[in-house]
């Protein structure tokens, strides 16, 4: 429980961020379209770690606070995080200096249905796939070294 409520807290603080950035490089607070990218990205991120949290708690400790840093994680996390600040800093701007301002309403809210969806289906990815996230592999399914690959056996071993 104490995992579920760590990863619910840090994405309330990732939309804050992100709602910050957006706004304050906007310099105005009614813009409904980056109001309702807040929504959706945090309801997707608070929908996908109770999921999560229901099919496996250990995963959600594993995702929160991982034991074994590998190098593809590392970046991966970072490259992610740095890409969304720079993202929303360029939403910001675009707000504040209308440089994207000939979009009609109706192709915003099918850019939003568009997002929701991607990251939604991104979401679904990582929530089916069990050896995305477990270096160690899952209990009952064995990995074994073969040549410095890791193959993964399920069934009977010929």
């Amino acid at each position: 429980m104490k995992y579920l409520l760590l990863n619910l807290v840090v994405f309330m603080i990732l939309g804050g961020v992100a709602a910050g950035v957006i706004f304050g490089l906007a310099g105005r607070w009614d813009l409904w379209n980056i109001w309702a990218y807040v929504g959706i990205l945090v309801a997707l991120l608070s929908l996908v770690t109770l999921v999560d949290y229901r099919k496996s708690p250990d995963l959600l400790k594993e995702r929160f606070m991982p034991t074994a840093p590998g190098r593809v994680r590392w970046m991966t996390s970072r490259a992610f995080f740095v890409l969304s600040i720079l993202q929303w800093i360029i939403v910001g701007l675009d707000q504040r200096f209308h440089w994207s301002n000939v979009i009609p309403p109706s192709w915003v809210v099918a850019g939003l249905v568009i997002f929701a969806v991607g990251r939604g289906l991104a979401a679904w990815a990582g929530s089916v796939n069990p050896f995305g996230e477990n270096s160690k592999g899952l209990p009952g399914i064995p990995l074994f070294q073969v040549g410095g690959c890791r193959e993964i056996c399920v069934g009977r071993r010929l």
